[in-house]
């Protein structure tokens, strides 16, 4: 496995680091059972900590939305949640939902869980509606929160203009994400930087194998998208020759005219295709995945 840390770490790129993390042994607590730890990260394995919360050990909370501390048998272990996966992530909102686990001091979280809503919420002031799979050579392989993506699905369906409030970096978890609700079977989001003009790379294998790069620009309704910001993803597509098709998603709209351009217009519809704000809603909202 790869710890999902590494794409955060500014050496994960690293010619020094192994190809792959493991879950190591470590000398923390009593049971021996129980201390396997991230060689990367040094986190406790995902499995063993969602079972101790299940039985009562205490949560320490942090400021941090993607960690916590974990004390049991006198000892303590930290614990980075981006560690779990879907099933462990729906464990433990069922566990939380229930009010069964044991906080310490001061009896709640400082910062929540990043997967979890919090109460009277501003949109996505909660955090991501993604997981870190691994990290791969383009960035990493995410998947979907189902809850929180649902959760998105109700708000659009209520109000179109919240989206105005979501920052550029989540817009680009949401497109990932709704990838991965669409079925296909990888989707990578790339970092925040140095992504060559691909935000997110989703593909399909198989008979009819595709892979699509998509660029999201997270606009105000009076940012208009030039005809010279979508001429740049058409640089990225000819470059990257594995790319199937290039995606410019905008929360705005796209200069007047620019379909009719005659660097763009022979790319349309089949390797380039432009979604503006109205077709960026109703690609959302017509998955038949969503909820």
């Amino acid at each position: 496995m790869k710890c999902p840390s590494r794409l955060l770490s500014p050496q994960y790129k690293s010619k020094s680091l192994p190809d792959e993390d493991n879950w190591e042994m470590r000398n923390i607590f009593k049971n021996n059972k129980l201390n396997k730890f991230c060689s990367f990260c040094g986190s406790l394995h995902p499995e063993i900590f969602i079972d101790l919360v299940s039985k009562g050990a205490v949560l320490v909370p942090t400021d941090k939305n993607y960690k916590a501390y974990l004390e049991y048998q006198n000892s303590s272990s930290k614990f980075y949640f981006w560690h779990l996966s879907k099933s462990d992530i729906n464990r433990y909102i069922e566990i939380a939902e229930k009010k069964k686990i044991n906080f310490a001091f001061p009896g709640f979280f400082y910062t929540k869980p990043f997967f979890l809503l919090l109460d009277n919420a501003t949109p996505f002031s909660f955090g991501s509606i993604i997981t870190l799979a691994e990290t791969v050579e383009d960035g990493a392989r995410i998947s979907l929160i189902k809850p929180i993506y649902s959760k998105l699905i109700e708000m659009l369906k209520k109000d179109s203009d919240f989206i105005y409030k979501i920052n550029p970096r989540v817009w680009e978890e949401i497109i990932a994400a709704s990838y991965d609700n669409a079925g296909f079977d990888e989707v990578i989001l790339t970092p925040g930087s140095g992504d060559y003009g691909r935000d997110v790379i989703a593909i399909k294998k198989g008979f009819g194998s595709i892979r699509f790069i998509e660029q999201v620009k997270a606009y105000n309704p009076n940012h208009i998208v030039t005809a010279n910001e979508v001429r740049a993803l058409l640089g990225v597509l000819q470059a990257d020759q594995n790319a199937s098709k290039a995606i410019f998603t905008t929360t705005s709209s796209f200069a007047p005219r620019i379909t009719e351009d005659k660097l763009i217009k022979p790319f349309l519809p089949f390797r380039l295709e432009l979604i503006d704000k109205q077709k960026l809603i109703e690609r959302l909202l017509n998955d038949k995945n969503d909820l």
